[in-house]
């Protein structure tokens, strides 16, 4: 039997991981949660908001 270096493919096995681990932490922020105001989604745009503002 021949060992294969790649999951699925050079270019597309980073794309898969990174893929994996954003799912895996929205699942783990939704599980779990946090404060309200807190969440990844109202940070992110609380800051993308503001560089705007300025």
């Amino acid at each position: 039997m021949a060992s294969y270096p790649y999951l699925i493919s050079r270019t597309l096995d980073p794309l898969f991981g990174v893929f994996i681990g954003v799912a895996s932490f929205y699942a783990h922020e939704q599980r779990v949660g946090r404060k309200p105001g807190h969440s990844l989604n109202e940070l992110v745009a609380k800051r993308f908001s503001s560089e705007k503002k300025q």
